[in-house]
């Protein structure tokens, strides 16, 4: 059974699309509530107006990104206390300052929607990744959360029949 499952069958086509002008503040509070809701993957594709795919931006790089601006800020520097002040006003300056292509990861893994499941597992443990995007003639169809493969891994060893790998 495992050896039939294909990047397509995996993939969520719920996507949250983000353009390359955002704001990093509105992309992160989409990242957020997203995240929040516990529906999809909490990483968005980056896609110019003609839906061409450019990139992603995770909530784990825009948090690392605001988690910069606040040590570069100082915030960090003037006792074991937090500067509260110095970090809401860097996160506010940066984050309301940048764009999302400013910031967006354009080196993300893409498979092919035909790609076999051994396939897309041999190119995540190639990239240490954690996301990758199905594309399929430059648009992104959907995008891959390694969960999702150990997802169908588990309810493929805990079926009653399960499938040799």
């Amino acid at each position: 059974m495992l050896d039939l499952v294909r990047a397509w069958d995996l993939a969520q086509e719920e996507l949250l699309v983000f353009a390359p002008e955002d704001t990093l503040a509105s992309a992160v509070k989409q990242l957020l509530r997203r995240l929040e809701a516990g529906r999809g993957t909490p990483c968005g594709i980056v896609q110019d107006s003609n839906g061409r795919f450019l990139g992603t931006l995770s909530t784990h790089r825009a948090l690392r990104i605001i988690g910069q601006a606040i040590q570069k800020a100082g915030a960090f520097e003037t006792s074991p206390q937090v500067d509260m002040d110095k970090a809401v006003h860097a996160v506010c300056h940066m984050a309301g300052g940048y764009t999302v292509a400013e910031h967006m990861y354009t080196k993300s893994l893409q498979v092919p929607p035909s790609m076999p499941l051994h396939e897309i597992l041999r190119r995540f443990a190639d990239s240490m990744g954690h996301f990758a995007v199905v594309v399929e003639a430059g648009k992104a169809l959907g995008i891959l959360d390694l969960d999702d493969i150990f997802r169908t891994f588990a309810q493929e060893m805990l079926s009653d029949k399960p499938t040799a790998i």
